[in-house]
């Protein structure tokens, strides 16, 4: 999505068929005393290497441009319109006109569906996303995702929009793994978001995790940033911490 980043550390083989083809023999024609059938068949049959190696480049051209051609972006979001949005999400997503253009990406895990759509974004401002939770990829069901999250007084609010989300999956490890958190869990949704407050004089960097139950994502570590410095990771300070799992993105 436009505003979306990701706080987290995560052959065309083509065959050419051989081409055969057979060449009568017209370099010398024999009276019909002559010929015999103790003729040898390399005698009358010549192969037509020409022909084939000419067949041997077409394929190797088209090969080539096929090998050229660049794969498709499988993470990248689409575009498309509101009122074009699958299921019921065409009259959910009221943050932008019917007919706005926005860009959907969408998270299948094993028993849902999240969708991210962009809104409509303010003059001069960053473009905010919302979340919808769904059965399935026709939008099924599909509900507004609620994000719990903390007020610039510390009190407990709630968001409906985001300006950076991002999917992720519960790392585990296995007995017996030379490497740790080299699996991961597909049933519950995990979100995961950081951005530059507009709303907090002398935070420059927010960063929060959700787990998603249902239609609400529970907020597991909410982090605030008072220092970012140029070309380094800001200083975070958690004011909430639920110890979530280790996390991986796509």
């Amino acid at each position: 999505m436009t505003a979306r980043c990701l706080a987290l550390g995560l052959s065309v083989l083509l065959a050419t068929a051989a081409h055969g083809q057979d060449v009568k023999d017209d370099a010398v024609t024999k009276p019909a005393a002559e010929k015999s059938t103790a003729e040898k068949p390399e005698a009358a049959e010549k192969p037509a290497k020409p022909a084939a190696k000419k067949a041997d480049k077409k394929a190797d051209k088209e090969a080539e441009k096929k090998a050229e051609k660049p794969k498709p972006a499988v993470d990248e979001p689409k575009t498309t319109t509101v009122d074009k949005l699958p299921g019921t999400l065409k009259t959910l997503h009221v943050c932008a006109m019917p007919k706005a253009t926005v860009e959907i990406d969408t998270e299948r895990y094993a028993k849902s569906v999240v969708f991210f759509i962009s809104c409509t974004a303010a003059r001069g401002g960053l473009t905010p996303s919302a979340v919808y939770v769904a059965r399935d990829a026709k939008g099924a069901g599909a509900k507004l995702v609620t994000f719990e999250s903390l007020a610039p007084d510390g009190s407990a609010s709630k968001l409906e929009m985001l300006y950076s989300v991002t999917p992720a999956r519960e790392a585990f490890t296995k007995e017996g793994d030379q490497q740790p958190h080299a699996h991961v869990r597909d049933e519950t949704p995990w979100l995961v978001g950081a951005w530059a407050p507009e709303d907090r004089p002398g935070v420059c960097a927010i960063s929060a995790t959700w787990r998603l139950q249902g239609d609400k994502a529970e907020l597991y570590l909410w982090e605030e940033a008072k220092e970012c410095p140029k070309g380094e990771l800001p200083k975070y300070e958690a004011k909430a911490d639920k110890k979530p799992p280790p996390l991986v993105g796509r």
